[in-house]
């Protein structure tokens, strides 16, 4: 449970969402005080990007999951660096332990392709409904493995869902809905059920 709570966190953080206590959770820093490894891995994990703003967070990577410290003082060691990068078609954030080790990333890519298989499964699931171009990726590595998450933007007339998929195409979260068609949708997926 602690795992999950963390990593929620750590995607708020990612997508800005914790903007107003940024200064709680992470400490600007210039290149210079990012350790050399952990800039060798950014550009051989990314070597179209470019990185535009370095931050440190207060989070210790244990063998069981992470932990947050807010009380830590900002000394100048830190445990996990936080990167924003921009490519040709993406921008995004990484993140790294002192090591160069990359624990978790989130492209918002532009005008790509989601996978075929993500594509088969909405396709089956949202009959009708279109992809938009732009998703956003988030990625978790941990031992060598990673998990992917697809962010994709569904649209239908004047409708728009956002779902979540997980590397494989499971349907992992389901947004909100807006538009004219929301409460016809809610009707056929009712009557489907009975």
């Amino acid at each position: 449970m602690k795992k999950h709570i963390i990593l929620f966190c750590l995607a708020l953080l990612a997508s800005g969402a914790l903007s107003a206590q940024e200064e709680i959770f992470v400490a600007k820093l210039s290149k210079e005080k990012v350790p050399a490894v952990v800039i060798a891995s950014v550009e051989q994990d990314f070597p179209d990007a470019v990185i535009t703003e370095y931050k440190a967070l207060p989070i210790t990577v244990l063998e069981d999951g992470w932990v947050i410290t807010k009380e830590k003082p900002m000394d100048g060691k830190y445990d996990t660096y936080y990167l924003s990068i921009k490519g040709k078609n993406f921008e995004g954030e990484a993140t790294y332990d002192a090591n160069g080790n990359l624990i978790s990333s989130q492209e918002y890519a532009r005008n790509i392709e989601v996978p075929q298989n993500i594509a088969r499964a909405i396709g089956v699931r949202y009959p009708g409904w279109g992809i938009g171009k732009d998703h956003m990726v988030t990625t978790f590595y941990k031992d060598g493995k990673q998990k992917a998450y697809y962010h994709i933007d569904l649209m239908k007339g004047a409708e728009h869902e956002k779902v979540v998929f997980d590397g494989h195409g499971n349907e992992v979260k389901h947004g909100k809905t807006r538009g004219k068609e929301r409460e016809e949708r809610k009707m056929r997926e009712m009557k489907e059920v009975n």
